[in-house]
């Protein structure tokens, strides 16, 4: 039990919050006046920034852990910083969580990764779980009839029990699009990432039984899950690592960005032009780093209603595009963060409260440069056990039970095995 102080503030419909330490941070967070602070209300947790009424324009001016979120939240100007005051929106987020649907893009060269998956699925299916969705459903979304087939005959092997087949699905993106859009003609491929972007997005609406057209309603309590076939389950299960990330719905953003995350910045922007993707709207940051890939069902639909990903991918322009989608998707939410709720945390701001500011620099620069929590295991080598240990509490935290887990060093393996200690799952390889 973390060391924690009862505070009063006039937030709406709650006199108290509890503020805890932050067990994962360098500096001493334990006492009212500390700049970072941890928030537990009634049915949520987020990080709030506190400022005493009466602090100097200096304390004012600190940098600020959060972008966030809310529909009540205001922007402020310090200087060339903005600054958000964060407010719960409680009215956007369910109260109860229906149905998860996982969604797992996957074709024939992926078959073997994803029997593995599917393995470990149902070995976890039997195990108690702290969950608090209604109903888990699997979805495998292929390209053609034949590789349908192909997956359907290993599902079949893998004697899954009768009372949990129900919740297996396999379908093509052709019956995904035809459910969804209306789209009866073959959508062409380009390239991979497009062809993945379709999986995933018209394979929630299909897995959830929405359509493009229908009307857009505000969450539901529904959430697609999207990862990729080669992920694999560690321990608990997948509507655990579902449950505890909905419970503060972060997502880890950075704009400390290497050229390559750049790109892919700037391709989400080509997709969302004239979608509100005006610089200070759109955000400008990489939210790829970490794939936490929890999004409302409500959210995908107004998405594809706004970026039509199968017309856009008929234009040469875009079609030139190697676009990831979960990019996209995340700037489409920051735009519309008065209605989605998720919370935008400062990822650089966050590492550098953990392991300081000159291990966060060596971090960075470690092979793969600039991908520190995208390709996490390959960037322990210059930073402690104890180091890897807070950035796994930190992850926990928030609500993260997920990382990459591939691209390890061979120097620093006690410091990703510290740091896969406090995952429940390897996703993308």
């Amino acid at each position: 039990m973390f060391p924690c102080v009862e505070l009063r503030f006039p937030l709406a419909r709650y006199d108290t919050m509890i503020i805890c330490r932050q067990p994962w941070a360098l500096e001493d967070t334990s006492t009212p006046n500390s700049n970072h602070l941890w928030a537990s209300v009634p049915g949520a947790r987020w990080e709030r920034e506190h400022k005493d009424e009466t602090s100097s324009e200096k304390e004012e001016e600190r940098d600020v852990h959060h972008h966030s979120h809310s529909s009540r939240g205001k922007e402020h100007h310090h200087g060339q910083q903005k600054v958000w005051d964060v407010v719960h929106n409680e009215e956007a987020v369910p109260k109860e969580h229906k149905k998860l649907f996982v969604i797992i893009p996957s074709f024939e060269g992926h078959l073997q990764e994803w029997e593995q998956q599917m393995d470990l699925i149902r070995a976890s299916l039997s195990r108690a779980s702290d969950c608090s969705f209604t109903a888990v459903d699997y979805w495998t979304i292929v390209s053609t009839a034949k590789e349908k087939a192909m997956f359907e005959s290993s599902l079949t092997r893998l004697n899954i029990p009768s009372m949990y087949l129900i919740s297996f699905h396999i379908a093509t993106l052709q019956e995904a699009l035809v459910a969804t859009a209306g789209i009866q003609n073959e959508v062409p491929f380009t390239n991979k990432n497009w062809h993945q972007s379709l999986k995933k997005t018209y394979g929630c609406l299909f897995a959830s039984g929405l359509r493009v057209k229908d009307h857009c309603h505000p969450p539901n309590g529904d959430m697609c899950f999207a990862l990729d076939s080669e992920s694999r389950l560690l321990r608990n299960t997948y509507c655990e690592v579902a449950s505890m990330y909905v419970l503060n719905r972060t997502v880890f953003v950075n704009n400390d960005m290497s050229p390559t995350h750049q790109a892919v910045v700037d391709a989400s922007r080509e997709l969302l032009s004239g979608a509100g993707a005006q610089d200070d709207a759109f955000g400008n940051f990489y939210a790829m780093e970490i794939y936490h890939w929890f999004w409302d069902t409500t959210l995908v639909q107004g998405f594809l209603q706004t970026v039509s990903l199968v017309n856009l991918i008929k234009e040469s322009k875009f079609a030139r595009l190697s676009p990831y989608i979960e990019e996209t998707i995340w700037h489409y939410a920051y735009i519309h963060r008065d209605v989605w709720s998720y919370n935008f945390v400062d990822l650089k701001k966050t590492l550098v409260t953990v392991v300081g500011a000159d291990k966060y620099q060596a971090m960075k620069l470690t092979w793969p440069p600039g991908e520190i929590m995208e390709t996490p295991m390959a960037h322990l080598q210059l930073i402690s056990i104890e180091d890897a240990n807070r950035i796994g509490s930190m992850l926990s935290w928030y609500g993260i039970r997920l990382l990459r887990c591939d691209c390890r060093a061979g120097d620093d393996a006690r410091q990703a095995d510290a740091l896969q200690a406090h995952i429940d799952l390897c996703v993308s390889g």
